[in-house]
């Protein structure tokens, strides 16, 4: 009678588990600005932040298993720098399997423009290998791609 009574109650925990709406779980909180782009590969997982006045903009890379992780900060002159993300929706792009964002920065205006940054996730060594470093194999694997979506 207790297995029974036992059993029951198990089915009706599952059945109030199974029923109940997923929860979000917080995995970073993002000290830098607010979030204004969010891309993912794999289990990985980059958000670009607005830094606002104080701090310059930022891509953020959390990876299983790796501390998180901040693409090297353009120097403050930049026009990456302090960006006005709010002049369109920026998007951002993340590949794993050659460490590279890339995001758009929209500027609006008689003659409004897109740029498109893309950048490696660490900086890459100087000079690289001419077939198989970075350069390389962004020209190869990266560009076609992204110049096909564009239309080009």
């Amino acid at each position: 009678m207790r297995a029974l009574l036992a059993t029951a109650g198990l089915l009706v925990l599952a059945g109030a588990a199974a029923a109940a709406p997923p929860a979000g779980h917080t995995l970073r909180k993002s000290p830098s600005g607010p979030i204004e782009a969010i891309a993912q590969d794999g289990g990985n997982v980059a958000w670009l932040t607005s830094g606002g006045v104080k701090t310059c903009d930022a891509v953020h890379v959390l990876a299983p298993d790796k501390p998180a992780r901040n693409l090297p900060q353009p120097s403050s002159g930049s026009m990456t720098c302090r960006w006005d993300l709010s002049d369109g929706v920026p998007q951002l792009a993340f590949a794993n399997g050659i460490s590279t964002a890339l995001w758009t920065l929209h500027e609006s205006g008689p003659a409004p423009f897109d740029y498109v940054v893309l950048h490696p996730i660490p900086d890459p060594k100087w000079p690289d290998d001419p077939e198989r470093g970075y350069t390389a194999r962004v020209a190869r694997e990266v560009l076609p791609p992204v110049r096909h979506a564009l239309g080009g």
